[in-house]
């Protein structure tokens, strides 16, 4: 079972220096969501987001800051040639696997293409 892990100073230090693939996963409640990870998670980490919101305000001030991937959680291709990159770059990759925020403030549905990035 996976549980969630709270963000702490103490939890990201050993994850600057982790060359390793790792695999970041959110739920999303809000547009402040992406700019907070962002404040927290180590500068290397790849932000995968979807490519419906690559014109908003706030997703291109994140992209000033941030690597972004823009993805289409449509595209089967797309996701799958994302986590081969994750696995032989050695990339560290968040994801929102309901690639939208969420509209009840619980879970959405999960898009099963970035679903593959988790298996």
């Amino acid at each position: 079972m996976v549980r969630g892990i709270t963000l702490t100073p103490k939890f990201l230090q050993p994850l600057a220096d982790c060359k390793a693939p790792c695999l970041f996963v959110s739920n999303w409640l809000s547009e402040a969501d992406p700019e907070l990870l962002h404040s927290m998670l180590p500068k290397d980490v790849l932000f995968a987001l979807p490519t419906s919101m690559k014109n908003t305000e706030w997703a291109q001030s994140l992209a000033k800051k941030r690597r972004i991937e823009w993805v289409d959680a449509q595209d089967t291709k797309a996701c799958l040639t994302l986590a081969k990159r994750v696995a032989e770059e050695s990339l560290q990759l968040l994801i929102f696997p309901e690639h939208r925020p969420s509209t009840t403030g619980g879970v959405m549905k999960i898009y099963p293409n970035l679903a593959l990035l988790i298996s």
